[in-house]
């Protein structure tokens, strides 16, 4: 097996084990898995679920790219640019409009649910922190294991909150 490489992150500590990606695995993650698969096969672009290691991780395929490697380093100014924030809120509209058509596990946990009603499975943290970029152009969504269900309105606030520059960053930005 190929050495390990810490990939960062703030909740789980990813690691980087030739082409995979190793987690934290839990209750959710079956469940998580099973609508990775649903993803891959409706042709939306996100990691592929590979299973579970003798080490109880969850195994993602590794997609090249860059990807903010967690606090506390700060994201680039680049991020927040226009571009990149309407392809985030296009890309969550094509997932919650694609992930209607899921259904989940009849035994399914999840690691976040989010408040009534449960329209949709929710990615619930849609975020520049969990993007891959290619080239300086925004390419995926990653770290899918907060998914669980919620309203749409709960998974677009979230997002917003977190693409758009509020506060002194915003003005950090502007000037």
């Amino acid at each position: 097996m190929a050495e390990e490489r810490s990939l960062g992150g703030n909740l789980n500590e990813a690691v980087r084990v030739g082409d995979t990606v190793r987690r934290r695995a839990g209750r959710w993650t079956p469940a998580v898995h099973a609508l990775l698969r649903f993803l891959e096969r409706e042709g939306f672009d996100a990691p592929r679920a590979l299973g579970v290691d003798e080490q109880d991780r969850e195994v993602l395929e590794y997609i090249e790219g860059e990807a903010h490697p967690g606090n506390p380093v700060p994201l680039p100014d680049t991020v927040f640019a226009e571009e990149h924030m309407t392809a985030a809120a296009r890309l969550l509209r094509r997932y919650h409009d694609l992930v209607t058509r899921f259904v989940a596990p009849p035994d399914a946990h999840w690691r976040l649910v989010g408040p009534e009603p449960h329209e949709i499975i929710c990615h619930n943290d849609w975020s520049p922190w969990n993007a891959l970029f290619r080239n300086g152009s925004f390419a995926l969504m990653l770290d899918w294991d907060l998914a669980g269900p919620g309203p749409r309105l709960f998974d677009v606030a979230n997002a917003a909150y977190s693409w758009v520059p509020l506060g002194a960053e915003a003005r950090a930005i502007r000037d």
